[in-house]
């Protein structure tokens, strides 16, 4: 049986996405969330801005080409773009846009409108000096495309302002460029987005450092998931015995998709960071983000376990890439199943049948996923066995320990030194007693 599944990997982008964790299915139909994983390096988009010689092909002939003052002209404009969203001025905002254009106009002031209920604390544009690809379908005076990333500050959420690739197409019309085109960079793998104010008309709710947006058009949808959101940060927090950390945009609208994972399934939602930087050059972290898939969205509000895991990836995001998948992902398992544990795990027959004849042995790192329905019920009784040999405080040394060799990613052939050192059992001893809790649920 389908159920919800998720994902662990890392990248870092100037569209600002870095994947941390996700959740899908193609089917919703069960109280239990199933989690897949791929590697730290995943590309979503480049880490530098695009580069191309070309100049727009939409010049007139008695152009030789943009020039330096072209590029001023639009660096000068995309700063009063910016200073009109911070000072709330619709007016000025709406004078850097190609009025010939009236849908883009339209979606334009929904999108000024937007940011004005979303607590931006600063704005600013990166312009570029070569000439891409231009939008299609605009007519009238010369083109422009340069690189342009959009860098936008909550203070109270994240760390510094995120990095975010678009892509814009000016035009000069009477002498003065305008903004024509507006698009976030979306590269193939996932169309995960990290800028839902470029979409429909935003419902935004702010609780403390939490930031929830969901579309208008479904009222009280974003209070909801702010709800449920508060309430799993709470009860994993309780659990992992660390601090309510609540410095976190979680997305519920139906601008972007999430990603899909390596069996072509949708995802029900992805965790990911975002970055911030100058240069083009989205290197350092900002913040972290929850994007929602919106078909899900109404399951993952009904069962409290689904958000639960993913939430306990971002209370444990340090842990990102430096721990074993079978821990992490076990440790996200073992949290948002709890008091029941792994008997409130569901498993079909067939896939319950499957486990119990696996080979007894630690899934490493390179092998997780490939059968996610016994994959994860393995990693929660294993994560099951050590608390129960130590408590959460045992569990989280092993996790530092495992953080200490930040060269190695995933640190999978550190287990056996670690768990020697930290609980005196051997791989093969812990995978045993996993199966012995496995068993016992027949």
């Amino acid at each position: 049986m389908s159920r919800l599944r998720g994902s662990v990997c890392w990248t870092a982008a100037v569209t600002a996405v870095l994947i941390v964790s996700g959740c899908g299915s193609t089917q919703l139909a069960t109280r239990t969330a199933r989690y897949s994983a791929a590697g730290p390096t995943s590309p979503v988009s480049s880490s530098t801005a695009p580069t191309s010689s070309a100049i727009p092909s939409s010049a007139p002939p008695s152009r030789s080409g943009p020039g330096p003052e072209d590029f001023a002209a639009i660096r000068r404009l995309m700063a009063a773009r910016a200073r009109a969203v911070v000072a709330g001025d619709e007016a000025a905002f709406m004078t850097t846009v190609d009025a010939a254009r009236p849908a883009f106009t339209a979606a334009q002031r929904v999108m000024f409108v937007n940011l004005q209920d979303l607590p931006v604390t600063s704005m600013s544009y990166e312009v570029g000096d070569s000439g891409l690809t231009d939008a299609p379908g605009i007519t009238g005076g010369p083109l422009l495309s340069p690189p342009v990333v959009e860098h936008v500050f909550f203070a109270g959420t994240d760390r510094r302002p995120v990095a975010i690739q678009v892509d814009e197409t000016f035009v000069e019309r009477a002498g003065r460029w305008h903004l024509a085109a507006d698009a976030t960079h979306v590269a193939a793998a996932g169309g995960i987005t990290a800028r839902p104010w470029a979409g429909p008309r935003l419902d935004v709710v702010v609780r403390g450092h939490l930031v929830v947006v969901a579309d208008a058009s479904v009222p009280g949808r974003a209070s909801s998931v702010a709800d449920t959101v508060e309430a799993g940060l709470t009860f994993d927090a309780g659990i992992l015995d660390v601090p309510v950390d609540d410095h976190l945009l979680v997305d519920a609208t139906s601008s972007g998709s999430v990603s899909t994972f390596d069996n072509d399934e949708s995802a029900g939602a992805v965790t990911f960071a975002v970055a911030g930087g100058g240069h083009f050059e989205a290197t350092r972290f900002a913040g972290l983000r929850v994007k929602l898939n919106p078909q899900y969205v109404g399951a993952l509000l009904s069962d409290p376990v689904l958000l639960r895991h993913e939430l306990t990836h971002y209370l444990t995001f340090q842990y990102t890439g430096v721990n074993p998948k079978w821990l992490t992902e076990g440790l996200a398992e073992y949290v948002s199943h709890q008091p029941a544990g792994l008997s409130s795990e569901y498993l079909s027959s067939a896939s319950y049948d499957r486990l119990i004849h696996r080979r007894q042995a630690i899934t490493v790192t390179g092998l997780f996923g490939m059968d996610p329905e016994t994959d994860y019920p393995l990693a929660m009784a294993c994560v099951t066995y050590l608390v129960d040999r130590g408590g959460m405080g045992k569990l989280k040394l092993l996790m530092n320990a495992y953080a200490l060799h930040r060269e190695a990613p995933y640190g999978d052939q550190f287990t056996g030194q670690l768990l020697r050192h930290i609980y005196g059992l051997t791989p093969n001893q812990v995978a045993r007693g996993a199966f012995d809790l496995l068993d016992a649920l027949r």
